[in-house]
């Protein structure tokens, strides 16, 4: 898989494929097309949190970003994407709690194991720290990853 995040191994192995290897490849922001040739190399490919491709190959998309399209005519919701697993709702605030809540609403995913990465997945994908000083003084989240 391309582009997916590690918060989401848990449910994908657990809802989809046990003994599924994950490969990632880290993007950059471009107002250009950003996919190369040959970047969706696996049996599935996800994007998550990042432009969108309407590649045959890609199996999931997730965002929450209206800047996920680079143009007007680009599919925006998954009624028109060709990806079987398309998953666009602007009103989120993060990436992290949208996958939470498709994992849990349509596939069943016990997310209450991820309720402190969620929490603070949204806060920080969200930009909804208490103050600015909070968000670059570093002092929480304090807590190791269950990975």
């Amino acid at each position: 898989m391309a582009l997916l995040r590690p918060h989401s191994l848990p449910f994908y192995r657990e809802r989809f494929d046990q003994a599924a290897e994950f490969g990632f490849t880290g993007m950059t922001h471009r107002a250009a097309q950003p996919w190369e040739a040959g970047l969706f190399d696996g049996d599935e490919n996800a994007i998550v949190d990042f432009k969108f491709s309407n590649s045959p190959k890609v199996t999931w998309w997730f965002d929450h970003h209206q800047s996920a399209f680079l143009t007007p005519a680009t599919p925006n919701n998954s009624a028109t994407s060709p990806v079987r697993t398309c998953f666009y709702e602007p009103e989120y605030k993060s990436c992290t709690k949208l996958i939470a809540t498709i994992a849990s609403e349509k596939f069943g995913f016990d997310t209450k194991p991820l309720a402190d990465l969620i929490h603070w997945g949204d806060i920080i994908d969200g930009a909804q720290y208490p103050t600015p000083q909070s968000a670059v003084e570093l002092a929480e989240p304090r807590r190791s990853s269950p990975w």
